[in-house]
């Protein structure tokens, strides 16, 4: 079950280490700290309060703590590094986002990692839209001047 999640973090760590810092340090703190919040928050409420999914199984352990705190951010980073400027590429760049994240996620299901329990992948790339609007707000938000 925590096999997968494991090899996908470790894949994200490997492309984080390796990939052209486009992110100041700075830029990519606040962006890991921001997605933590965002993703400990969102599996809070549809997780554990609407009771929509669940990660490997209903008791919470340590590892599922550490990999919910570490996934998601590590996606978000690595997203909002690889962030277009233009409009056009955007829109391109978060369909491509969308797409690999439902692929993940459905790996994620198959591998049994995350249980669905009323969810689906319909409202999951609502949320992935959502996410990349964001993200993209975000990112001129904490390089804006004051």
């Amino acid at each position: 079950m925590y096999t997968f999640a494991f090899i996908a973090l470790a894949v994200n760590f490997l492309i984080i280490v390796l990939m052209p810092k486009r992110l100041t340090r700075k830029e990519m703190y606040m962006t890991g700290m921001t997605m933590l919040g965002i993703t400990l928050f969102i599996d809070c409420i549809v997780g554990f309060a609407l009771d929509l999914f669940d990660d490997v199984d209903k008791e919470i352990h340590v590892v599922d703590i550490i990999l919910e705190a570490t996934i998601g951010p590590s996606y978000g980073l690595i997203i909002t590094n690889f962030l277009p400027k233009g409009k056009a590429k955007f829109w391109l760049y978060l369909v491509a986002v969308v797409i690999i994240s439902l692929v993940l996620e459905s790996l994620f299901v198959y591998f049994k990692f995350l249980v669905y329990k009323g969810w689906t992948l319909w409202y999951s790339s609502l949320v992935y839209v959502l996410g990349m609007l964001f993200l993209r707000w975000h990112l001129r938000f904490i390089r804006s001047p004051e």
